[in-house]
């Protein structure tokens, strides 16, 4: 893909050179939207969950999967460009120890509508589907991301927090989009506006940084991090947690950025923290 995204960004630059205002608008669509990874189905042998539908705060639907369980809640919530299966390899022991489960595709992913999505639509659309207070949420990436503004902007306000790979925040990403697409800084900061006029202005793109909403809103949390991810630097986690004092981090060797959900010793430590014996 890296020639699809190369040929799509020298279209915006070309944009750009006619009229700045609507390369920014442009802009803001390819930042929000999800790259068009090959369809995961559940794991063979896991329960299949049940179906149910919300819609985001811009009125488009969404699938929320749900398993049988009377225990706390734990919301698993996938990464960028993925959908719900990918986190399932927490499902069953989660279900083991008793935990309710409860995962949705984010807005614009898997089975829920749109081609289009923000990190603000994200996060309002995992706060929706944990409620306020559930037990433990386990995110991934960009959805780590998003349920970090959940948690301490959206004031979820979760009792236990698991964040693996996280995209560190908002500008992070601006910043990281401005590398890729070679935009001017002028086009880069009206794509911002863009974005925070569409929410009143309520938040600047600054202050969504991942470990200022943690130390903002502190509860326990797990930070995992391959320490072969390629797609968001495990330093990044390495320095949240030494800046956080109740911030645990777990490094896997020899793992990249989708293998963190997957990794045995991963779920094996996530479930651990969520239920300490």
């Amino acid at each position: 893909m890296p020639g699809h995204h190369e040929l799509v960004f020298r279209v915006l630059r070309g944009i750009e050179a006619i009229s700045p205002t609507l390369a920014a608008r442009c802009a803001l669509g390819v930042l929000g939207r999800p790259p068009a990874l090959p369809t995961r189905p559940w794991t063979p042998g896991i329960i299949p969950p049940s179906v149910t539908w919300f819609r985001t705060l811009h009125g488009r639907r969404c699938a929320r999967y749900e398993w049988p369980g009377d225990g706390p809640l734990v919301v698993l919530v996938h990464g960028w460009g993925t959908r719900a299966t990918a986190m399932d390899a927490f499902v069953e022991p989660l279900l083991g120890r008793g935990f309710r489960v409860v995962t949705l595709d984010l807005p614009a992913h898997g089975r829920s509508r749109g081609w289009v999505t923000d990190f603000m639509e994200v996060a309002h659309a995992v706060h929706e589907v944990a409620g306020s207070q559930p037990y433990g949420v386990v995110a991934h990436s960009g959805g780590a991301f998003a349920t970090a503004i959940a948690h301490g902007h959206l004031h979820m306000n979760a009792e236990r927090l698991v964040l693996l790979a996280p995209v560190a925040g908002a500008m992070w990403m601006s910043q990281t989009f401005a590398g890729m697409s070679r935009l001017t800084p002028s086009v880069l900061e009206r794509m911002r506006e863009l974005l925070t006029s569409r929410y009143e202005h309520r938040w600047t793109w600054s202050e969504l940084a991942v470990l200022d909403l943690l130390a903002g809103a502190p509860c326990p949390v797990l930070l995992g991090h391959g320490q072969r991810d390629r797609v968001i630097p495990v330093q990044q986690s390495i320095e949240m947690a030494e800046r956080l004092p109740h911030v645990a981090l777990h490094l896997l060797e020899g793992v990249g950025h989708a293998g963190v959900v997957q990794s045995e010793a991963m779920v094996e430590r996530v479930v651990a923290f969520l239920a300490p014996a």
